[in-house]
């Protein structure tokens, strides 16, 4: 899905490789949360039909943002 698509890929690139990941530990955190997702582990899994709901979705109250 990410290769697809240069809206998600782009950004989903930056995070991954910390540029906008912040001051945030992630292997600290994956320690305390072993169950954290990186956005591709999540994206091959769960996130894939949740995304793509999200973008099929009429219009409404709330925006993916």
């Amino acid at each position: 899905m990410l290769a697809e698509n240069v809206v998600l890929s782009e950004p989903a690139a930056r995070i991954e490789d910390g540029r906008l990941a912040g001051d945030a530990d992630i292997t600290a955190l994956r320690k305390l949360v072993p169950e954290l997702y990186s956005f591709d582990t999540w994206l091959a899994g769960p996130g894939a039909p949740l995304l793509k709901a999200a973008g099929a979705a009429g219009k409404a109250d709330v925006a993916l943002r």
